[in-house]
């Protein structure tokens, strides 16, 4: 299998690092000593089960693993399954990840890890080029650009380590009509491209937004605001006051308020900055990937009422209607009401809620942790 299999080794915990979207990250060491960061992932407080962020990341980076993987995408090393109340994953669902000590972009540019002026001129381009690589591999929405780790001082790799809010689109579903969303009110005001703030069609050209902040946060400091209309402000004053050059001409092209002029990931690639430094667009892979739907419909509401059809004769299969059910929370944007499926579809009317909380877990790790079919 291109994505590799997985050891599921033991780990011990060391320390708290920090708060993530969708759960905490651990400092931990396997039988080996080898030091990992283990994100911990969380249920949702409504109803005790996996949240939606937690099977898209799982999901996406399992996929990208092994022959799939990229430099600037964090690796999946492990996953830990819910053990004992008290060790290191403390009931939940975990997964194990390299351990980036110098912290995410932020840290790096506060504390001059990333170098200002001329002096850092050939890491910004290196970050710049790791991004927009990683954002090319696979054409991915990827909706938190702000957490970058990075690697070694002299050569700084930027490491995409957050896909709680990513998800594989392509065809119609790349581009969502106004009002839609891949993902629920999330979003850091400072990093939100205008179509969204706007409430417009919205696609993967949001995200060559979002690194454009990074770039301009790389050549200029961190840019702080509260409201999104503050951020716009602040980022149309700082690009406008750039010297003309290379990189700042890539920023200007990454941060430009209409969506059709906004430069894609591959263009953006092929800017003369990048020629100085050796440093040329990846070539092209695709992955394919087969979605595990039981078929094609445009809603929520109408893709349960085909299915509550179908599964009159064999509504007592309690694992089928758990597989339905998270089929039915990866794929869609309108998430159902588990506690009343019965009120409105019937073939769930023997549908245990407190069964399927104990066996989402499992038929995940049946899935080998991707809800992706993969070759």
């Amino acid at each position: 299998m291109a994505s590799g299999t997985l050891p599921f080794s033991t780990y011990h915990r060391a320390q708290a690092l920090g708060e993530g979207t969708y759960g905490s990250v651990v400092c931990v060491y396997n039988d080996a000593g080898e030091e990992m960061a283990l994100k911990i992932f969380e249920c949702d407080e409504s109803n005790e089960t996996l949240e939606l962020g937690t099977l898209r990341e799982l999901s996406i980076l399992r996929l990208l693993r092994g022959s799939n993987s990229h430099p600037n995408i964090v690796e999946m090393v492990d996953v830990m399954e819910p053990g004992e109340e008290g060790d290191c994953s403390n009931g939940n669902l975990c997964m194990a990840m390299p351990l980036f000590r110098m912290g995410d972009m932020r840290q790096a540019i506060k504390t001059e890890i990333v170098s200002p002026g001329a002096a850092g001129r050939k890491q910004r381009v290196h970050i710049a080029h790791g991004l927009l690589s990683a954002r090319y591999k696979i054409g991915q929405r990827h909706d938190n650009v702000a957490d970058e780790e990075s690697g070694d001082e002299d050569n700084i790799k930027p490491v995409l380590i957050d896909f709680s809010l990513a998800k594989f689109v392509d065809g119609q579903n790349a581009v969502l009509p106004p009002g839609s969303t891949h993902t629920g009110e999330v979003g850091t005001p400072t990093y939100v491209a205008p179509e969204l703030v706007k409430k417009e069609s919205y696609g993967l050209k949001s995200d060559m937004w979002s690194v454009g902040v990074v770039l301009l946060e790389s050549l200029i400091g961190e840019l702080a605001a509260e409201k999104d209309k503050d951020a716009a402000r602040i980022i149309e004053e700082k690009k406008a006051s750039l010297p003309e050059s290379p990189y700042v001409n890539l920023i200007r092209c990454l941060l430009e308020p209409d969506v059709e002029k906004r430069l894609s990931a591959r263009e953006a690639l092929a800017l003369p900055v990048f020629e100085k430094f050796n440093l040329q667009p990846p070539p092209v892979r695709i992955l394919i990937l087969t979605l595990l739907c039981l078929m094609k419909m445009t809603t929520t509401k109408m893709k349960m009422e085909q299915l509550d059809d179908e599964l009159e004769n064999i509504s007592e299969t309690q694992t089928l209607l758990d597989c339905i059910i998270i089929a039915n929370k990866f794929y869609e944007q309108e998430l159902i009401d588990i506690d009343n499926l019965a009120e409105e579809y019937p073939s769930f009317q023997d549908f245990d809620v407190d069964t399927f909380r104990d066996n989402e877990v499992a038929l995940c790790s049946l899935m080998d942790y991707c809800l992706y079919l993969r070759s």
